[in-house]
């Protein structure tokens, strides 16, 4: 799976991590900083099991989560 993000601001702080339904951090996919731009960063679910997940965006202390419904 990708996941987009766009950042307006220059030298941000981000993070970008997957949570399951408990609200358990599974895996950090970004934590850095990044300047103004479009990004992608990819999430293999292999290792994991069908169903509803949560990627949660942190862009300097500003949050955005979506739910991702994962199926085999």
């Amino acid at each position: 799976t990708t996941i987009k993000y766009r950042l307006d601001r220059p030298d941000s702080f981000v993070k970008l991590s997957m949570y399951n339904t408990n609200g358990e951090l599974l895996k950090k996919l970004f934590e850095g900083s990044q300047s103004a731009g479009v990004y992608s960063v990819k999430w293999n679910a292999s290792n994991y099991s069908s169903g509803t997940y949560f990627c949660r965006l942190n862009v300097d202390g500003l949050l955005k989560s979506i739910k991702l419904i994962y199926l085999k």
